[in-house]
């Protein structure tokens, strides 16, 4: 059953992809790159950003930014030419995670300016208007054979989106945590990342739901003990929470959340939109402005 469900919802994609492409073509590419010293080699590394422009039909142009350090998160704009170069106007922003049961995916409405400005043999990127995300307009969650879409999809995946951006500020602005991380889950060895720095802080009980390579990844370090204050434990999403962790690490609004298992099933079933929406302003408004962009076709 759930091959096939996978199957037909493949299927529905290439078609109303086929569909788009015979509107729209990608005419180019843009695309920074960046260099890091590895053993004393400069080796090249992905990209910080990709921007794909389309060219329909009637010469109107549409273009969509994406980064691997907001994954599941486009940007999607209208291009204007402009003295120096080109500009994107944002529209829409979209978002899809998925896991092995199901996925979330999301439409908002969202306004912002990003100019590309020529700069020899490149584009160089800087924020003119900086991105606003205004209202999620439509939203779907599929969890194992259950669909949530229309009116019920919608408030589902705004009240998870609400959550995951609260625990993100929370996290940066209330804990200290750093303000972006480079890489959602690596081997220890090469360093502290999202995954290993904020999934044993957040879910030191949760180490029984991991494969025994990510027990090994994300809770190699130090964890905290969350029976120390108390034996008391609630159930929450198949998994045995400690409530006084929770009163100890979070402010009241969050707690619950946490004792329930609320915040697990986020994590589980959106952690990479977790990770997305955690570097998101880092990305726009620190890491892209000043970066040069390459037409790659």
């Amino acid at each position: 059953m759930k091959r096939t469900e996978k199957t037909f919802r493949l299927l529905i994609f290439l078609a109303l992809s086929l569909i788009i492409l015979s509107c729209t073509t990608v005419s180019v590419r843009y695309r920074t790159e960046e260099r890091y010293s590895h053993r004393g080699r400069h080796t090249l590394r992905n990209s910080r950003a990709v921007l794909a422009v389309r060219v329909s039909p009637e010469g109107n142009s549409t273009g969509s930014l994406t980064s691997p350090y907001i994954p599941g998160i486009t940007l999607n704009g209208d291009i204007e030419e402009t003295a120096t170069g080109f500009r994107l106007y944002i529209t829409e922003v979209l978002l899809f995670a998925e896991w092995p049961n199901g996925w979330t995916e999301a439409r908002y409405e969202g306004t912002g300016a990003f100019l590309f400005e020529r700069e020899q043999d490149a584009w160089l990127f800087r924020i003119q208007d900086s991105l606003e995300l205004w209202e999620i307009v439509s939203g779907e969650i599929r969890y194992y054979d259950t669909y949530f879409r229309g009116d019920d999809g919608l408030w589902k995946v705004r009240n998870r989106v609400d959550r995951i951006q609260e625990i993100s500020r929370f996290l940066k602005e209330d804990r200290g945590f750093p303000p972006f991380y480079d890489r959602f889950l690596q081997r220890p060895k090469k360093g502290i990342h999202f995954s290993t720095d904020i999934v044993p802080f957040l879910f030191p009980e949760a180490k029984s739901a991991f494969s025994l390579k990510e027990k090994r990844w994300i809770y190699s370090g130090s964890v905290p003990d969350p029976a120390a204050g108390s034996k008391e434990k609630v159930p929450g999403s198949g998994i045995f929470w400690r409530p006084a962790y929770s009163r100890e690490i979070l402010p009241a609004h969050l707690i619950p959340l946490r004792d329930s298992g609320t915040l697990w099933r986020d994590y589980e079933e959106a952690r990479t939109l977790l990770y997305a929406f955690y570097n998101l302003e880092y990305v726009l408004n620190s890491l892209l402005p000043g970066s040069l962009f390459e037409e790659v076709r």
